[in-house]
């Protein structure tokens, strides 16, 4: 499946079945926006610089890269003739979120296709974490793609929220329309909400949202605000069906 970008400067550069990420010599910290991906394998460039992007839309909501300069415009991911590429990383079959970088690890959403992990050989929703600066492997958190009252998501789709980090902790919506807080260093959920259960969401296209963080609130696509630090709804919407 390939995907088509008419776009400038943007850090991350989508190609046929695989991200190549496009870093500049000399930039700065400052986040940058990371678009959506449909690849097999995580590709990060060559050149070699920190970088913080820890959700999809970034300060000051510019999804045009106005930072770096002299960005590499040609690059090969092609097995036995990287150009431009730092390192490589295999992720499920697909992948529809977009990575974040934060911490000095990179978080991207994908599925079960090629599992990590012998024991879980299921249809799943995967999150990965891998060492921003050589791609090693670090944590996954694995989710159900099945949830109660017979409602399923593909399972070839995995994972399909883009995470939000704010602080040491890290937003994500599971295929069961789940609200997770996750630690970033090691992936330990302190918290999750089920919306399905409590709101009467239901796990249609709510899942491939990613989560904003405003304050002490954590925002989805259901508009229902989460106390962050407990999981409460701060703002629940009396016509949703229970």
């Amino acid at each position: 499946m390939s995907s088509r970008l008419t776009i400038r400067c943007l850090r991350p550069i989508l190609i046929t079945g695989i991200l190549t990420v496009v870093l500049a010599s000399g930039a700065d910290a400052n986040p940058r926006f990371m678009p959506r991906l449909f690849p097999r394998h995580f590709r990060a460039a060559e050149s070699l610089c920190p970088l913080t992007a820890p959700s999809m839309a970034l300060p000051p909501r510019n999804m045009v890269n106005l930072v770096d300069r002299n960005l590499p415009t040609t690059w090969s991911a092609e097995e036995g003739k990287f150009k431009n590429i730092k390192w490589s990383a295999d992720l499920g079959h697909a992948s529809f979120g977009s990575p974040v970088v934060a911490h000095g690890k990179v978080f991207v959403a994908t599925n079960n296709r090629r599992p990590r992990d012998p024991k879980v050989k299921q249809s799943k929703a995967v999150l990965m974490a891998f060492r921003e600066n050589d791609g090693k492997f670090l944590w996954q958190n694995v989710h159900d793609i099945l949830g109660p009252y017979g409602y399923r998501t593909s399972g070839y789709f995995g994972l399909l929220s883009t995470p939000a980090v704010d602080g040491r902790r890290l937003y994500y919506v599971t295929p069961r329309v789940e609200l997770i807080c996750a630690d970033c260093e090691d992936g330990k959920v302190h918290w999750g909400f089920d919306m399905m259960k409590e709101l009467g969401v239901v796990p249609y296209y709510c899942n491939i949202c990613s989560p904003l963080v405003v304050g002490d609130l954590v925002f989805v696509v259901t508009a229902n605000g989460i106390n962050e630090e407990e999981g409460k709804v701060a703002a629940p919407n009396p016509k949703i069906a229970p």
